[in-house]
């Protein structure tokens, strides 16, 4: 994959990203679900060609997850074999 398409992807998001910022109005919220979110739809973009709406249960759910087992000191190769479980569910969304 280029650089100029992951450029495109992370400039999608950003978008996306902003769009759900505006709507608090300068009003104080909790923003590491947000980011988390956006960070995760780039790398879904890329992987699978397809970007999830922030509030998608699945989603959020794998997002949860993934937060919660860095959470509690996992380490890259445990998110590995998490993703791999959950893979062939989000891909099958993809398809």
């Amino acid at each position: 994959m280029g650089k100029k398409s992951t450029e495109g992807k992370i400039a999608e998001e950003v978008n996306f990203l902003v769009n759900i910022l505006e709507r608090y109005k300068g009003q104080p919220f909790e923003t590491a679900q947000i980011v988390s979110s956006a960070v995760s739809n780039i790398i879904c973009s890329i992987i699978f060609g397809q970007r999830f709406d922030y509030e998608d249960e699945l989603f959020i759910s794998l997002t949860t997850m993934m937060d919660e087992i860095t959470r509690l000191g996992g380490t890259a190769p445990i998110h590995v074999i998490i993703f791999v479980c959950y893979s062939d569910k989000v891909a099958c969304l993809c398809a």
